[in-house]
């Protein structure tokens, strides 16, 4: 999560596994920046787009040790206010 007190605003980057137009309307409903579209298949990138972006497997790992951070770090605080 972005603490606004300790975090540059992000670059905006959005990624959906899939189309949701619910999803992205609840996600940019703040955003007062200009923004593009693109969707793309991984496997049908060029190989130097490959090499800097990451796999969805990447991805997923990356978010599941950013989520089980934030649980410990929510459950610390949880602890700390008891």
């Amino acid at each position: 999560m972005r603490n606004p007190d300790r975090h540059s605003p992000t670059v905006g980057i959005l990624i959906c596994a899939g189309r949701n137009e619910r999803v992205v309307r609840y996600s940019l409903a703040n955003s007062t920046a200009p923004l593009a579209v693109a969707g793309y298949t991984y496997d049908a990138l060029p190989a130097a787009a490959r090499d800097a972006v990451p796999t969805d497997a990447e991805l997923a790992t990356a978010l599941g040790t950013a989520l089980t951070e934030q649980d410990k770090l929510s459950a610390e605080l949880d602890t700390d206010d008891r």
